[in-house]
Parts: structure tokens; sequence; C-alpha cells
């Protein structure tokens, strides 16, 4: 699932840090961004509530921005 830009969740909020450069402060940074991503996703009518909560959950579970 990607936005009118082509890119999906992944791309705009990828692991290794955010896309403007660098590596995520923390994990609940990484997981924010997750979150504002698929919320944005979600008010586009591309994903469904549970879809959203899905997303946002995985991000919470993965090591993304533990340093």
């Amino acid at each position: 699932i990607v936005d009118e830009h082509g890119c999906s969740i992944d791309q705009l909020v990828p692991c290794p840090g955010p896309r403007s450069g660098g590596v995520w402060e923390n994990h609940g940074k990484y997981v924010s961004a997750v979150t504002d991503a698929a919320g944005a996703f979600q008010k586009a009518n591309l994903i469904t509530e549970e879809q959203k909560d899905a997303i946002v959950a995985t991000a919470a579970q993965s090591n993304c921005g533990k340093q």
C-alpha cells in the first residue's frame, strides 16, 4: 500500500533512521513516526483502523530506534 507519492509506510519511516538522515533518537520516536504515518494512511482511506493498529503494534515490538 502506497501513498499518492508511491511511498509505503516502511519507505516513509525506515527502521534505520529518519529519511532526513541520522538515526532514531530512541524507540519512542520511531513508533511515534510510524503512528503518524499510519494515521495519515488511514485518514486517506488507504488502510483501515485495524490495519493501522496492527502496523503500530508491529512497530512497537520492533527493535527500531533501540540502541
